[in-house]
């Protein structure tokens, strides 16, 4: 393995989970504040207390701090990651993100730590990136001139039209399908899609800056598509959550953006391959992405039974914030969800009226 490669690996890595703590910091945050809340408004209904108003989050000492580590991981790690590393590595090694994020749940959080899942994510992530770095040959950087050569291949015209065409027929199903569980996977179908896309525009933004070293017409436009698909997979993504649980969601989106940034680098570096190893490389791929798949999955699947497990049991948070106080046993349910808290609301509806504090996955 190249030296640049491997300094790719290690910082996506640590940027993963960099994040993953950030996020767990930022969700424990949550807990308390919400924790706290409840048992005010409990207190409120056998006095004559008032409910003093709930605390803003951002101003948590320890949602400040989880904020800071993702942003920084996010800007840092994602730079050298798109830098160093071939599109079709960089698909598998953000499942790590997952396994940081189950370990760390698990240490501050008290979630279960599904050690077999966890097993099948590192190993599909690893034959996926390990099958990556024997067969792919792709050049770690191109000139503005040789990427709009590889851009012309008809065979990427015709894929690069018919995904977007997809997206953009999966989002006239979410807008006016029927069914919440339609919508929101019709829209989180294309969010996985348009973040593949914006990884792919951003990698050809790092090449043109690499070679040329300064501002140009096309950089500018290159900026503009990357801004456009970014900012349009974000709003779909969050779109989605008001009809899907985190739970179901997560997997799927995730999914669906390895596929596509698989596809994407096989089908833009078109002459990237070892001769004669293409049956090998996509015969690993597609076995890599099943395991990883299921190993996401599953890790999914008991993170939600764990919450649903939660929904009447107000102990948890107590014991998160080390206080044992008598209230602290007849609680109100405030319930640990991925992307934020409910009130004892059922999970599958918990995005339609709280909106969540961060968005995690993908670009």
């Amino acid at each position: 393995m190249p030296p640049v490669v491997l300094l790719g690996v290690v910082a996506a890595i640590v940027a993963n989970a960099l994040q993953a703590l950030g996020l767990v910091f930022q969700r424990k945050a949550e807990c308390i504040e919400m924790f706290h809340y409840n048992n005010s408004e409990l207190l409120s209904l056998h006095s004559e207390l008032k409910v003093p108003p709930r605390s803003i989050v951002y101003r948590n000492k320890r949602w400040q701090l989880g904020f800071s580590l993702f942003l920084l991981a996010n800007l840092f790690g994602c730079v050298i990651q798109i830098a160093t590393l071939p599109l079709i590595v960089l698909a598998p090694l953000q499942a790590s993100g997952l396994v940081f994020n189950s370990l760390f749940s698990h240490m501050l959080l008290r979630e279960p730590f599904p050690l077999i899942p966890t097993g099948f994510v590192c190993a599909g992530g690893t034959i996926m990136a390990s099958m990556s770095c024997m067969f792919i040959n792709t050049p770690l950087t191109h000139t503005f001139e040789e990427l709009c050569e590889l851009a012309q291949s008809e065979k990427f015209i015709r894929y690069f039209v018919g995904t977007n065409a997809l997206a953009i027929m999966s989002i006239v199903v979410g807008v006016f399908g029927v069914g919440k569980r339609v919508k929101g996977f019709s829209l989180v179908f294309a969010s996985g899609i348009w973040s593949a896309h914006a990884l792919l525009i951003a990698k050809c933004v790092s090449n043109v800056i690499v070679t040329e070293w300064s501002i140009s017409l096309h950089m500018v436009l290159l900026v503009l598509v990357l801004v456009t698909f970014s900012l349009t997979q974000l709003y779909l993504l969050n779109a989605g959550l008001s009809h899907l649980s985190t739970s179901i969601l997560y997997p799927f989106v995730f999914s669906i953006y390895n596929l596509t940034t698989i596809l994407n680098s096989t089908m833009f570096y078109h002459d990237s391959l070892v001769p004669h190893t293409a049956e090998i490389l996509y015969t690993g791929l597609v076995f890599g992405f099943i395991v990883l798949t299921i190993g996401v999955v599953r890790i999914s699947a008991s993170i939600y039974y764990f919450e649903e497990s939660l929904v009447h049991d107000s102990k948890f948070l107590s014991e998160l914030d080390g206080s044992h106080s008598p209230s602290s046993s007849t609680s109100s349910a405030a319930v640990l969800s991925y992307g934020s808290l409910n009130n004892g609301r059922p999970l599958s509806q918990e995005f339609v009226q709280e909106s969540n504090t961060y968005t995690s996955l993908t670009v």
